[in-house]
């Protein structure tokens, strides 16, 4: 495993979920490239089993990248990146699951990890968003670690336990330990999800299908502002091809 990529820990963690799906894009050659610049892609989709709690599982990674800098985007800081999403089933109204780790080698980490709610009942949010909150809390003196806030136009789909922020690269080892956390913590949701009566709740289910395609269409939307942020590799079309194929 490469020192700054997370992928491969993250798919050996989620493999027995993974092994049941299909893998449509399955990531073995570049999406686009430029010199030594790659971008990969590989998702997997639970075809047509309704009983499989993931639709989708999304990773995007960048190797031997240049990404734009935080506080000067004309720099270009060489550096590589992780963006995962897992999207659950139209039956299971579990929460989604997205995290993004960037690497700016010898600068720092710009990270960012959330399990979105899918329904606004008190008994959902206290199952499934307390515990995103617990966690949230324990790491609240990480340095680097932004406030908690909601990102804009993100309110709807908010854990109350959002982890983002810039880090610096010397806590490379407890930032990827808060990530695995939050990984941990989205695994058990999926392992435990029959002992979840409230995911059969009719208005729940159909509230957790309509959020679930929004946001699906908000991040669709959102992923060229992602693209940009690696403008050697930045198309139009691969802007939308992504888009589409991720969400």
């Amino acid at each position: 495993m490469r020192e700054y990529d997370v992928l491969e820990a993250l798919v050996t963690k989620f493999e027995p979920y993974i092994t049941s799906m299909d893998e449509v894009s399955a990531g073995k050659e570049p999406i686009a490239q430029i010199g030594n610049e790659k971008l990969f892609l590989r998702i997997f989709t639970c075809g047509n089993n309704k009983e499989a709690p993931l639709k989708k599982i999304s990773f995007m990674s960048l190797e031997d990248g240049n990404i734009k800098n935080k506080d000067d985007k004309s720099s270009l800081d060489p550096g590589e990146f992780t963006v995962i999403t897992f999207i659950s089933n139209d039956d299971f109204p579990l929460p989604l699951c997205a995290m993004e780790a960037s690497f700016h080698f010898d600068n720092y980490i710009q990270g960012r990890v959330d399990l979105p709610p899918l329904a606004s009942t008190k008994e959902y949010r206290e199952t499934f968003c307390r515990p995103v909150q617990a966690l949230r809390e324990k790491i609240d003196s990480l340095p680097g670690l932004a406030p908690l806030v909601s990102l804009p136009g993100l309110e709807d789909f908010s854990s109350g336990g959002l982890m983002t922020g810039h880090f610096a690269i010397k806590n490379k080892d407890a930032v990827m330990k808060c990530f695995f956390d939050y990984a941990d913590l989205y695994l058990t949701f999926l392992n435990q999800r029959e002992d979840y009566a409230l995911l059969r709740d009719p208005a729940i289910l159909e509230e957790g299908r309509q959020k679930r395609s929004a946001f699906c269409q908000m991040f669709a939307k959102m992923t060229p502002r992602i693209l940009s942020d690696i403008p050697n590799l930045y198309s139009d079309e691969l802007a939308k091809k992504l888009g589409e194929m991720l969400f």
